[in-house]
């Protein structure tokens, strides 16, 4: 019974979305992070150079993360290999908090309290 109003709650799910600027990760870019809710990709991280530019990159959210396909035409408009690998080091840091924040597990509140800044 509790299963299936849990699988009821899941299909009215709400997209939840998280923006963190560099003063929260450390780094030099902005970057969103989302909740499953009904999305058709696995876990990731948005990345744009700055708050409000459309242009942007994903990188999946993994122990090895790796910058999505259909987004690769833009890294190299966006950030160089030092920054890129800076990104995917942070996502490393923060994964298992990506990761409950991505299953709804918890509030951007609570990710945003747990976030590990990236050391310059």
């Amino acid at each position: 019974m509790i299963e299936q109003a849990m699988q009821r709650l899941k299909a009215f799910a709400i997209l939840a979305m998280a923006t963190l600027r560099p003063e929260i990760t450390g780094l030099d870019v902005t970057l969103w992070v989302s909740s499953r809710a009904k999305s058709r990709h696995g876990p990731r991280v948005k990345v744009a150079k700055k708050f409000g530019n459309n242009l942007n990159f994903s990188i999946t959210i993994s122990n090895t993360p790796e910058v999505t396909s259909h987004t690769e035409k833009f890294v190299d408009k966006l950030v160089d290999g030092k920054t890129l690998q800076r990104i995917k080091r942070w996502i490393i840091l923060n994964r298992e908090l990506l990761l409950q924040f991505w299953n709804s597990e918890i509030t951007e509140q609570e990710l945003r309290a747990h976030i590990r800044k990236l050391p310059k």
